[in-house]
């Protein structure tokens, strides 16, 4: 997020020049705003408005606050811009007001220049980074062989001298940008000069403002969306015309399964997989957090269990002779949904995630102990019961399940009870969730069609006041019709 050098220097001019009351409620807002940005780096703050402020941890980072100083930045800039140019006030009391503010945004940028030089640039992760960074060169100069100690030593050199060129690379962008941002604001401030002193008049000073401005929110942004961010529509659709793997994989008849595509950079960042077929990787902005603390804390480790109780029946991997992709299939993929035959119950959360580092997910099944008062039987094992999805739809799954004894099912899609519903032969029943983040529930003995339906009460009574509206709209826009017709058909009545 970045508001411009200008605006900022405009925002500190308008705390002097603007004497309305409002501005002290735009700065108020700023400061509130940006505390909330800072989020953990002011824990007593946040993480106290984290458990107690009503929706606030539905934002899905804290950074999102800056959206309340960047309004409130440009909006008391523009009062500021507005006050000088167009206040009428006299020369000596805007020039007082100029110099003040420059005064400040002068001793804002000593401070600046006191941190480029007392700073460390270290970040929290370089450590992490110099062992990664040791290890890979390691790994390469021992060539599978036992790392000698002077190997090792070699190793971390070479990872200290990148992490030292990298916090050097800190230091230099910190102070090209803190050079160009001081000769920005001496040109506003000069422009606002010669406008104070009536040396160039107010259409002349804007157009300046706005061009300086503008061009100081363009250049940064051109480093974040420039011309290497995009393709030819030609490179862009050749990314996604299907391998070898992906024929393979869509030659199976069955398609009610998913994919880990192993070959891309950052699987769970790469959606070309999700293109093609039901993917457990992918990206999406909007991250569910069961599957979030999946991904983290099973998937990115490799516990196979959680890849087959997500029904992954291929993984695409690079062939190790031609490194092409190639499509491997899983036995282990256990289906859209089966029956356990025990169930185990987690203390809590984190115990839940704990014992899915070992449970046997064909089984067995976890479920916090909080849901613990819906399981009234325990499953009993039927070697030839069986459940199977029949229907798959956006906002409806259908299954159908036999079995002589009563039994408890997992299904392989995400628990997420505001606004899924399920249905036992047409009656509305319970689900919980088992394994951390999948559906489970009770089936008694015999043949049964289970239901489960997307139906959002917000949904559902948004669209009927939506309705409602848009009729009493109508009502009122063809009575108004009807009654200046009324109105011009009748004789005018002379007084």
């Amino acid at each position: 997020v970045y508001f411009g050098a200008i605006i900022c220097f405009l925002f500190i001019l308008g705390m002097v020049y603007v004497k309305h009351w409002i501005k002290w409620g735009v700065f108020a807002a700023c400061l509130i705003g940006t505390m909330l940005a800072w989020g953990s780096h002011f824990e007593a703050f946040n993480y106290f408005l984290f458990d107690h402020l009503p929706l606030y941890n539905k934002f899905r980072a804290p950074t999102m606050a800056l959206v309340i100083p960047q309004l409130g930045f440009t909006l008391l800039a523009s009062l500021a811009l507005e006050q000088i140019i167009f206040g009428g006030m006299k020369t000596e009391e805007a020039w007082k007001k100029l110099k003040l503010g420059s005064y400040i945004t002068l001793g804002l940028f000593v401070v600046l220049i006191l941190m480029y030089f007392s700073a460390d640039y270290a970040a929290p992760k370089d450590s992490l980074l110099k062992q990664n960074f040791s290890q890979g060169f390691m790994q390469q100069a021992a060539q599978g062989q036992t790392p000698t100690p002077a190997i090792q030593q070699q190793a971390e050199e070479k990872a200290g001298s990148i992490i030292s060129a990298l916090r050097d690379d800190r230091k230099s962008l910190f102070g090209k940008d803190l050079l160009r941002s001081f000769f920005l604001v001496i040109l506003a401030a000069g422009t606002l000069y010669l406008f104070v002193q009536k040396k160039i008049k107010a259409m002349y000073a804007m157009v300046i403002i706005c061009i300086l401005a503008s061009g100081d929110l363009l250049a940064v942004g051109k480093r974040y969306l420039n011309n290497e961010n995009f393709v030819e529509p030609t490179d862009f659709e050749s990314y996604f015309i299907p391998t070898n793997a992906d024929n393979q994989i869509k030659s199976d008849p069955d398609k009610s399964f998913r994919v880990f595509d192993q070959t891309a950079s950052s699987p769970f960042e790469d959606a070309r997989a999700s293109y093609h077929f039901n993917s457990i990787g992918g990206y999406s902005p909007a991250k569910l957090a069961l599957y979030q603390d999946i991904i983290q804390r099973q998937l990115s480790n490799g516990n196979m269990e959680t890849f087959n109780m997500l029904n992954t029946k291929y993984f695409i991997t690079a062939n190790q002779t031609n490194g092409q992709p190639e499509a491997r299939k899983n036995p282990g993929a256990l289906g859209n949904a089966w029956f356990v035959k025990n169930i185990r119950f987690a203390e809590n959360a984190d115990d839940e995630m704990n014992i899915l580092n070992t449970l046997q997910v064909k089984d067995s099944a976890v479920i916090d102990k909080r849901f613990k008062s819906q399981i009234t039987i325990m499953p009993q094992a039927d070697s030839s019961a069986f459940i199977r999805m029949t229907e798959n739809l956006n906002d409806k799954i259908d299954y159908e399940s036999v079995s002589s004894k009563p039994g408890f099912a997992v299904f392989s899609e995400i628990y997420y009870p505001h606004g899924w519903d399920v249905f036992l032969d047409g009656k509305k029943t319970d689900y919980v969730r088992v394994d951390y983040l999948l559906r489970g529930m009770q089936i008694p003995a015999g043949n049964h069609k289970i239901e489960f339906r997307f139906e959002p009460r917000s949904v559902i009574l948004g669209d009927k006041i939506t309705m409602w509206l848009s009729i009493l709209l109508y009502v009122v826009l063809i009575g108004g019709i009807a009654y200046e017709i009324r109105q011009q058909m009748e004789p005018s009545v002379k007084a």
